[in-house]
């Protein structure tokens, strides 16, 4: 742990924190809060963990390079963050809990709280619990299961009142949290096959999707659907830690599903007072650095039109050869029936498909992660 003013301690052993409390003492938190803290949320990753950086904080000194740690002084009161590198873990939550504490608070003679199990970030287990620490405030301890490791997460502030008030930072923080993948695994844990053979070479696939009803369009007391508007809080360029998935733009209607073992399947629909359009895509995915190639192998249009009492027609369309897309991984926030909820998302910039039409010749659409199953 380290305090806000001076550099860091090492994963055992503990620096002194007089020194916090007489910078604060003599007025030199202060000039700290005269900083500017606006500018955006920013998306970072440390060892095995993705994080949205909350807004105004800066980098804290540090002594080693076994964590990352983030800070923000204001006049009276202060909070800061520290992500460590995971380690295996081979007990319990609780008694992983109790050795990451005494570890971390080695020279402080303070015995492990409490904890309790709690969810972080997309229903990631972890467990949580906190001290006051004599000469160093209060201190909280959040280990997050990185699957067969854990992260220790250190949040400090100079009083147990302090960190009740920074809750309005601390919980969007732990919202934000996500896996990162394993060195040598690619952008995300479930990444396809790396021998998948790539452009023509590829077998065909019969993967399909559907349009995705999973509540997040809603019906108000008008009778009409209400689709709540997204809007970004973090963003980064690449792909989240699972990219495996079903993603969707529900104002277009278009729905994309890449699916663990490698295949996609889109689906794009539109409709008025005559007539229904669904066109269909397949091939194949993968994640290259911070960009998304797709290889289709097969596209068709289904059109009905409503005059017409013997169904609809379908008919195969041109799919054009591989796409690569740049891609930003999103938080997003959306409101719906006055409860504020979150997800991820993803923005796709690139080329068009031959079947979709766009005045400016690009392709550009931010897709949410649906409730649909992989």
């Amino acid at each position: 742990m380290k305090n806000p003013f001076d550099g860091t301690r090492r994963r055992t052993g503990q620096t002194g924190r007089v020194a916090v409390r007489l910078a604060l003492m003599a007025g030199l938190g202060a000039a700290f809060a005269t900083q500017s803290f606006g500018g955006p949320a920013a998306m970072k990753s440390f060892d095995r963990m993705t994080y949205v950086e909350p807004r105004g904080f800066e980098p804290a000194p540090l002594g080693s390079s076994n964590h990352v740690s983030f800070r923000r002084v204001d006049s009276a009161s202060w909070i800061l963050f520290s992500i460590y590198g995971s380690r295996p873990s081979s007990r319990g939550p609780a008694a992983e809990f109790r050795f990451d504490w005494n570890d971390l608070n080695a020279q402080s003679g303070v015995a492990a709280p409490a904890s309790f199990a709690r969810k972080v970030g997309l229903k990631i287990d972890a467990r949580e619990g906190g001290a006051y620490v004599p000469n160093v405030g209060y201190v909280d301890l959040v280990d997050v299961d990185v699957g067969g490791r854990v992260v220790a997460i250190i949040i400090e502030c100079g009083s147990e009142e302090q960190f009740r008030s920074y809750q309005q930072i601390i919980g969007p923080f732990l919202d934000s949290l996500a896996v990162a993948p394993a060195p040598g695994r690619g952008p995300g844990p479930d990444s396809p096959p790396a021998g998948l053979p790539p452009g023509d070479a590829s077998p065909e696939t019969t993967s399909e999707v559907d349009y995705v009803e999973d509540g997040f369009v809603w019906k108000g007391a008008d009778g009409l659907d209400h689709v709540p508007a997204l809007t970004t809080i973090a963003s980064g360029a690449g792909f989240p830690a699972a990219i495996p998935g079903v993603w969707q733009d529900d104002h277009q209607q278009y729905t994309l599903k890449l699916a663990a073992d490698g295949s996609y399947a889109s689906a794009f629909g539109a409709g008025n007072s005559s007539g229904t359009l669904r066109i269909r895509e397949a091939g194949w995915w993968r994640a290259d650095g911070t960009r998304l190639v797709l290889t289709p192998k097969s596209a068709s249009r289904y059109t009905r039109n409503y005059r017409d009492y013997h169904g609809g027609e379908t008919a195969p369309v041109e799919c054009g050869g591989p796409r690569t897309y740049a891609v930003t991984t999103l938080v997003l926030d959306y409101t719906q029936r006055n409860v504020t909820a979150r997800t991820d998302g993803l923005q796709l910039e690139g080329p068009v498909a031959p079947w979709y039409y766009s005045g400016s010749g690009n392709f550009s659409i931010v897709l949410r992660r649906t409730n649909g199953n992989r």
